[in-house]
């Protein structure tokens, strides 16, 4: 009897080569692939970094308990500074050396040429008759000008005497005065018989030719007082692109407002303030002269 050939078993590692080569030849069955274990699938790509929040939305991912976005980048741009507050009177001021300014123009008039403008207007005035050595033609004021009220003080002192000059320079300003809701204005003094400029040189309140004014009246019942609303310092800018203010308030940007358009209006050759000296503080001194030329801002 013949024998049967022993029947050979494959090798171990014969038999797992064709297992898996099959394995790769079948078809992969239907279905979803598996999401990889290595990043959760909301997880951007590397290079797809999402925009940097700000701090607000850092603290109100916190306050939550969720994650909170990227902090901004230390190496970013900082923020530009906010712009400067500024007002009308920080804007450059025209040149005040206008030949048709209303200073130039009521400075050079004679008095009788006055005299016939004040009547042409007709002005709430009466003639002073009482002495008045230096001043041209006196004036005292009984109404209104231009709806405005200018408080000049008692009748029986000389304090309240206008040059005629003078009266039709207030009258020139009382429209910009209402436009900036001014109701009244409070004088000083205008005339001051012998007043110097230092020894010798003669002030213009020697000829009724200047007022220093203390407050204005608003339509809205406040007053603005030029020593409590000036907010500047001796020596500070007071017009233009450099003018200083200290801890502005509403009044004090209005009070300024308004000495700027007057100056820019060339209303009168000198206006002093309270950055001009101390002994201004409390003050506006403001006048005509018939040599000026120019409107002298201090």
């Amino acid at each position: 009897m013949l024998a049967r050939p022993a029947t050979r078993r494959p090798l171990p590692g014969v038999y797992l080569a064709g297992a898996l080569a099959a394995a790769c030849a079948a078809p992969r069955a239907a279905g979803p692939t598996p999401p990889a274990t290595s990043a959760p699938l909301s997880a951007p790509p590397p290079d797809a970094r999402p925009a940097a929040a700000p701090a607000e939305a850092i603290a109100s991912a916190q306050a939550e308990g969720t994650d909170a976005p990227d902090a901004p980048d230390a190496d970013s741009e900082p923020a530009p500074p906010p712009a400067p507050v500024t007002h009308p009177f920080h804007a450059p001021l025209p040149d005040r050396r206008a030949p048709n300014a209303p200073a130039m123009r009521n400075a050079q008039l004679a008095p009788e040429a006055c005299r016939k403008e004040v009547a042409r207007r007709k002005l709430s005035v009466a003639r002073d008759n009482k002495p008045t050595p230096g001043v041209a033609t006196a004036f005292r004021l009984k109404g209104k000008l231009g709806g405005v009220q200018i408080q000049t003080g008692s009748s029986t002192t000389p304090y309240g005497v206008l040059d005629c000059r003078l009266l039709l320079t207030l009258d020139d300003l009382a429209p910009l005065l209402a436009r900036h809701d001014v109701t009244a204005l409070r004088i000083d003094n205008a005339y001051r018989p012998h007043s110097k400029l230092g020894r010798r040189k003669p002030s213009q309140h020697a000829h009724a030719l200047a007022i220093d004014v203390t407050t204005f009246s608003l339509s809205d019942g406040r007053v603005l007082h030029v020593e409590r609303d000036w907010k500047a310092d001796i020596g500070d800018p007071v017009c233009g692109p450099s003018a200083i203010m200290h801890e502005p308030s509403d009044e004090s940007i209005r009070l300024r407002n308004l000495v700027c358009d007057i100056v820019a209006g060339g209303h009168f050759h000198h206006v002093l303030t309270p950055s001009y000296d101390a002994a201004h503080r409390d003050h506006l001194h403001l006048d005509i002269k018939r040599t000026g030329w120019a409107v002298i801002l201090r």
